[in-house]
């Protein structure tokens, strides 16, 4: 039996993540702030260089580019060390890398960036094609007896938390190789572009990629026995599982190495952190924004269950009921 669009599907995938020349954009760019920040924090007190990870969405391999921009985020992770991670100002953390990121790019000319700064990063920007924006996130490193890259982490709120950068990128590559027929990475991604159609503003932030990914990675291990590997019903099946879980239990993921949780989870909807239960990375979700999530995943739903009826018969209108859920699939499916 012809699986239902798989080629359109393939086409589509290849299209909206960055492209050959912006991912070898970013790695070079990479490499050249960890050298950079390396050489210029072991000079500079009161921060001790550590170490710098490639993090985010670029180093678990679910980048989008944008499609008005063109642009990608590409992300590392500066970890260094203060005397009293208690009392580490992050504030002044994040400005001490801004410091150092425009030192880096200052005799740079022949691609010019511009800097912005948030509560927890600083972000580099290039205009010139191919576009990418680097995020440099400053994390206080500390010691943990068996989580490796363990740090103090700035949120975007302003409050700090524990995490490892790596141990997120480790949750979506462990479930990517549990089945090279069940590409989790390439779910996360499609996911992450009917997000970008579906929600907009204020709504569109509070479903951020980290969010996306926990969820689905709880409703994939729940369905990995279920999955066919193939795009179309597996999307549907993953959201049919989110829309019954409803979102209304706390998501959480076993390990052995993970304490308890020492605060107690009242938010409308929960979803920890795998190696920080304290985390709730939904804390600013409220119960509106819980039921118009829900509402426009059951759309989802909904619209790849025809595309699939329609894919026996109709390929061109199987296309074109995707098309009202992934932006311009349409368009990108096309040889």
């Amino acid at each position: 039996m012809e699986i239902p669009l798989k080629t359109e599907f393939n086409r589509y995938l290849d299209a909206i993540q960055p492209t050959k020349g912006q991912r070898n954009l970013a790695r070079d760019e990479l490499s050249f702030l960890e050298d950079k920040l390396r050489e210029f924090i072991q000079d500079d007190d009161p921060y001790k260089f550590v170490k710098a990870l490639r993090s985010g969405s670029f180093a678990k391999a679910t980048a989008l580019r944008r499609t008005e921009a063109a642009d990608f985020d590409a992300d590392i992770a500066v970890y260094v060390e203060v005397e009293d991670v208690g009392t580490a100002d992050v504030a002044n953390l994040v400005a001490y890398v801004e410091k150092l990121a425009r030192r880096a790019y200052k005799n740079r000319t022949k691609r010019p960036a511009r800097f912005e700064t948030n509560e927890s990063c600083v972000r580099v920007i290039f205009d010139v094609t191919p576009k990418i924006n680097i995020d440099i996130v400053p994390i206080v490193s500390d010691e943990h007896e068996s989580i490796l890259n363990w740090g103090l982490l700035p949120k975007r709120d302003g409050t700090r938390c524990y995490t490892s950068v790596s141990e997120h990128v480790e949750f979506v590559k462990s479930r990517n190789d549990q089945d090279a027929s069940v590409p989790f990475r390439k779910l996360v991604r499609l996911f992450k572009a009917w997000r970008n159609g579906a929600f907009e503003g204020k709504k569109q932030k509070k479903v951020r990629s980290f969010f996306l990914e926990l969820v689905l990675g709880k409703a994939y291990d729940e369905q990995k026995d279920y999955l066919t590997g193939e795009a179309l019903p597996d999307l549907s099946r993953l959201a049919a599982w989110i829309i019954q879980h409803g979102l209304e239990n706390e998501i959480w993921f076993p390990d052995h190495r993970v304490s308890p949780a020492t605060v107690e989870h009242a938010d409308p909807v929960v979803v920890v952190d795998p190696i920080n239960r304290d985390d709730n990375v939904a804390s600013d979700w409220t119960v509106e924004d819980r039921d118009h999530f829900l509402d426009r995943l059951d759309e989802f739903r909904d619209v790849l269950r025809d595309a699939e009826i329609e894919a026996e018969y109709d390929r061109d209108a199987a296309i074109a009921f995707v098309d009202q859920v992934l932006p311009n699939f349409s368009n990108f499916c096309k040889e």
